[in-house]
């Protein structure tokens, strides 16, 4: 996803970062952040003495970038183009990645159990992970996929976070301390958010909702209905969030999430 040449196998993070250009990857690392806009990032452990260093390189560069997107005198070009700054929440580090010579993780640790079945799916979360890993043709990995059983707990260990004090709170999840919610968009407008604004967010969720239940009690054809409400509800208030006393940069931190929303209900809807 960056400009950064693969040059082969390295044991150097040096040579890496000589053969890449260390700040034009970061630029890189940085744009994609303030494209994404993401909540949360995980990067493998940056040190360790086996394995090819372009994984350590490329967690380096991870954490260099989580500090430096939130920063809008950094890469003033991006924000020419008109990207906006973007401070993720949370930076985690795989934890007992299995790198020869990587550090005992210390401090707080998550760990996922990834051999939960998800019904709708018809997979472990240990299977999906074990067939993308089998993708890797020219490495010849995981030719062999593995069969629903339980898996070894995934672990992770939070090393940066813009939240305060959750660096000293256990998590049982990645998104723990983070507002995931429809309605939680009405954040970005702040704590006197328009009444409009929540109770439209909320209506979403509702339609949302009610194709779940739908989905549970009924099957498939039941949840067009409510997944076309939603779909509409996403696309009006897209609409008028134009108009909405909310500043600029609220208006398009929200309308960059519906955007999202409103492909995802156009997927659902085409599926069903």
């Amino acid at each position: 996803f960056t400009r950064a040449v693969d040059f082969g196998y390295s044991f150097s993070i040096e040579e890496t970062f000589e053969k890449w250009g260390r700040d034009d990857i970061t630029a890189d690392y940085v744009r994609l952040i303030r494209m994404i806009r993401p909540d949360v990032i995980v990067t493998l452990p940056p040190t360790g003495d086996a394995g090819g260093q372009h994984h350590m390189a490329s967690a380096v560069i991870t954490r260099d970038a989580y500090k430096l997107a939130g920063d809008p005198t950094r890469y003033r070009e991006q924000i020419k183009d008109g990207l906006r700054p973007w401070q993720p929440a949370k930076l985690y580090h795989s934890a007992g990645f299995g790198f020869s010579g990587e550090p005992q993780a210390t401090g707080r640790i998550t760990r996922i159990d990834s051999g939960i079945y998800d019904r709708l799916l018809g997979k472990t979360y240990a299977e999906i992970g074990a067939e993308a890993r089998s993708m890797h043709k020219c490495q010849g990995m995981g030719q062999l996929l593995s069969l629903p059983a339980p898996a070894a707990q995934s672990s992770y260990q939070l090393v940066e976070t813009s939240l305060p004090g959750q660096m000293d709170r256990d998590e049982t999840s990645l998104f723990d301390g983070i507002d995931t919610t429809l309605p939680g968009l009405a954040r970005f407008a702040g704590p006197r958010a328009p009444k409009d604004l929540t109770d439209r967010l909320g209506a979403i969720r509702d339609a949302v909702q009610s194709a779940q239940n739908d989905f549970q009690r009924v099957g498939a054809e039941a949840v067009v209905k409510p997944l076309l409400s939603g779909l509409s509800a996403v696309r009006a208030l897209r609409h008028d969030l134009r108009a909405m006393a909310i500043d600029e940069s609220a208006r398009e931190e929200i309308d960059f999430r519906l955007r999202q929303k409103e492909y995802e209900f156009e997927h659902a809807v085409l599926v069903a």
